[in-house]
């Protein structure tokens, strides 16, 4: 566990938890990570994404993670540190320690791969969009082309102002 004491608070960071994980993959994912990340290229590769990303992976020290408000975090985070870390060292470091922390090459390969086995089962399915979602046939007068799902009218039903169809 790794602690960085930022504008008079204390936070920590461990591995992410699977709610971290779910709340951070977007980020990672938009982007074209290099095979060996370092502190340094992570932080120009995310850009404007940094500071949403540290608001993630950062925990408050006495604070549960259930209760984290991310939008303050982030903010304070945003602010804070383009003040009091002027030559981004305490950044890095937070940055650095996440791949101590997680094994973020190994688990954006596992995606990679969960997302090209899912991408191939998909181009060998039917085209979704030919398929009809409807779960109820359209309403037709007895004086209209029957279709194939009509019952027949020596089966149907001659019980007066039932129409429909089962």
């Amino acid at each position: 566990m790794k602690e960085y004491q930022i504008g008079g608070r204390i936070f920590f960071q461990k591995e992410l938890t699977p709610g971290q994980w779910m709340q951070i993959i977007p980020y990672l994912m938009k982007r074209r990570l290099p095979e060996a990340p370092t502190a340094a290229n992570i932080f120009f590769i995310l850009k404007e994404d940094l500071y949403p990303c540290l608001a993630i992976a950062l925990r408050e020290k006495g604070k549960k993670l259930r209760n984290k408000d991310l939008d303050e975090l982030e903010v304070f985070l945003r602010e804070t540190l383009e003040e009091e870390d002027p030559n981004l060292l305490t950044t890095l470091e937070v940055v650095d320690d996440f791949f101590d922390c997680n094994p973020i090459p190994l688990i954006l390969q596992k995606l990679e791969r969960l997302r090209e086995t899912v991408g191939k089962m998909w181009t060998i399915s039917p085209d979704p969009s030919k398929t009809s979602l409807s779960s109820s046939a359209p309403e037709t007068s007895p004086s209209e082309t029957k279709s194939s799902g009509d019952i027949p009218s020596e089966n149907a039903s001659d019980s007066p102002g039932t129409g429909a169809v089962m």
